[in-house]
């Protein structure tokens, strides 16, 4: 399934290709992507693109609405799964010519690169199956809320299982922060797992984590909703923020565990770690990552 578009695509609808393996799903626009509330796409190990600011204009966001839902992996929500096809939301040229965007979802001047979203009642999931899981966004915006400024926005409640597969974010942002995980002024559901990395790829890095923004915080796990980031297969975390003028990484009320990978966690300028708190390495008698990093 391919769409393709001069300028914004808004879809409303459900796409399942899963009777045929490896049948890929690609919308491809030079501006923006926003899909409606509670659509689903759902593939049998074939991919799931979603290419804005496919001209490299630097216009060309992605938004997904409440409750989205992609698995690459024929419906499979079971952790540690290979085979799976990758889910990544991106933009500008493919420098490489492998079919797939090798640059940023950009929001331009008024919105955020991109916003996983609308409000603090969503639940997006992501399940690749072995498959990596790729977002890229930036942001100059200065329009609306601080929500409307990020290189990428969490409303609500987001989860990637990437299974054996990598998890890779990365984000810019120019007046506001580079990645914010979870909205801080959100009251829903407050003791819910609100944010959720999953991967079991056995080598190398396992979920990376890249923001960086011109006047804030570089990567944020925001306030109280709990937050887990997990490693279980044995790779590695890196968490990396750049806040140019400010820390570099702000955190509170999450955990960040790997079964025997390395864990970093690099600020420019400093980490700041709220009230809450961290978890770091291993959490005695888990069951999500039961040995120590």
């Amino acid at each position: 399934f391919t769409a393709q578009a001069i300028g914004d695509i808004y879809f409303n609808g459900t796409i399942n290709t899963s009777a045929a393996v490896d049948r890929d799903v690609l919308f491809k626009a030079t501006d923006s992507i926003v899909f409606g509330a509670s659509q689903s796409t759902r593939t049998n190990s074939g991919d799931v693109i979603l290419w804005a600011n496919s001209d490299a204009s630097g216009t060309g966001g992605i938004t997904l609405g409440n409750g989205v839902l992609f698995n690459t992996i024929n419906g499979s929500t079971a952790s540690g799964l290979s085979g799976g096809g990758d889910i990544i939301l991106a933009g500008g040229a493919d420098t490489d010519a492998d079919g797939q965007p090798d640059g940023v979802a950009s929001g331009g001047t008024s919105r955020s690169g991109v916003a996983l979203g609308t409000s603090t009642s969503s639940n997006i999931k992501l399940y690749s199956g072995g498959g990596d899981i790729i977002i890229r966004g930036t942001s100059t915006s200065n329009t609306g809320d601080f929500y409307n400024k990020m290189g990428l926005a969490q409303y609500g409640k987001f989860l990637a299982d990437a299974g054996t597969g990598a998890i890779d974010i990365s984000a810019s942002a120019v007046n506001s922060y580079g990645i914010n995980f979870v909205y801080q002024d959100n009251t829903v559901n407050r003791y819910d797992d609100h944010l959720v990395l999953r991967s079991a790829k056995t080598t190398g890095t396992a979920i990376s984590i890249s923001g960086t923004s011109s006047t804030s915080y570089g990567v944020v796990l925001n306030y109280l909703h709990p937050k887990k980031i997990l490693a279980t297969g044995g790779g590695a975390i890196s968490i990396t923020g750049d806040g140019g003028i400010i820390y570099g990484v702000f955190m509170e009320n999450a955990d960040i565990l790997a079964s025997s990978g390395d864990i970093s966690i690099n600020g420019t300028d400093g980490i700041i770690i709220q009230t809450l708190g961290l978890e770091i390495g291993a959490i005695s008698g888990s069951a999500e990552v039961p040995t120590s990093s």
